[in-house]
């Protein structure tokens, strides 16, 4: 396995099919073998509703609350990310709601990662490792309160979701550790509703499997 590269799996919201993203990850494992990041929207995908949301105002919220926009609210998704993390995939938090950050004020930021560390960590019983900023949007607040969280900004290095030619992304993941190395770790994100497609799928597994030779 390669050690330093991630998939990323970003949008894992309350209304992802749990097969099919069950499918993703054994096709990754079966074929690649790399660790995957998986990023846990925990209330919704629908904004900015959010700032009329009581669950947004503070820490003071409940997991039985009713509405099937909590994550949780999704069993068999819930069971499929806990077994992922039992064998070693990790948790990364990918914003409360899918809201862009930079639009955010220092205090909106601070409160939703901490809504979305409490709620992980009353969820899955571990605290994230990541955060995957929604939109890979952020500032200097996001970048100084993940840092007071213990929690480290996982930016992708390349999309995996077939919105760019697969020999164009190849060839900039070739640049980058060419002219940077290779951190550690070394995202390439997708989106589970592009992977329908096996088109899609085919070309995420193609780019992972050149990512982990470089």
């Amino acid at each position: 396995m390669n050690e330093k590269l991630r998939a990323r799996c970003d949008d894992l919201f309350s209304d992802v099919d749990a097969k099919l993203v069950k499918k993703i990850w054994s096709r990754i494992d079966n074929e690649v073998g790399v660790k995957q990041v998986l990023g846990i929207v925990p209330r919704g995908s629908i904004e900015p509703f959010w700032k009329d949301d009581p669950s947004a105002k503070s820490l003071e919220w409940s997991m039985e609350q009713s509405g099937d926009i909590w994550f949780h609210s999704n069993a068999d998704l819930v069971l499929a990310v806990t077994e992922r993390v039992r064998r070693g995939d990790e948790l990364a938090l990918h914003g409360f709601y899918h809201s862009n950050y930079q639009e955010m004020t220092r205090e909106e930021q601070k409160t939703h990662i901490e809504l979305g560390i409490k709620y992980l960590v009353n969820l899955f019983g571990i605290k994230p490792k990541y955060f995957m900023a929604p939109y890979n949007a952020f500032n200097e607040d996001t970048t100084n309160i993940c840092r007071d969280k213990g929690l480290i900004i996982l930016i992708p290095w390349a999309s995996g979701d077939g919105a760019q030619d697969t020999k164009e992304v190849i060839e900039k993941l070739r640049w980058l550790v060419k002219n940077y190395g290779y951190q550690n770790p070394v995202p390439v994100s997708y989106h589970p509703h592009s992977m329908a497609q096996a088109k899609s799928l085919n070309s995420l597994i193609q780019i992972l499997k050149i990512m982990a030779k470089l």
